[in-house]
């Protein structure tokens, strides 16, 4: 006997249906299709975050620095900052 996919679904209403997919892995005694499959589910959203954390992870760093150089140039007035145009500084 051919079981279906054991997911249930929300689509337009407050009743839930049945997946139509027939269930092809089996998790924790239960048959999910390819898409509602729990291990199937945590994989794809780990390589998802993984991606969006490598994607941002430059953009972050590049806040931070434009955060703590403004911290440090908010002590100087415009006018010291532009008698300073030519020095320049080692940090």
């Amino acid at each position: 006997m051919i079981e279906r996919c054991c997911a249930e679904l929300f689509k337009g209403g407050f009743r839930p249906h049945q997946c139509h997919k027939i269930g092809r892995l089996e998790h924790m005694g239960r048959f999910y299709c390819t898409l509602h499959h729990p291990p199937s589910i945590a994989a794809r959203r780990a390589l998802r975050d993984k991606k969006w954390q490598e994607k941002y992870a430059k953009a972050r760093e590049e806040f931070k620095r434009e955060a703590l150089a403004e911290k440090l140039l908010a002590k100087y007035s415009t006018e010291e900052l532009e008698a300073a145009k030519g020095v320049e500084l080692i940090l």
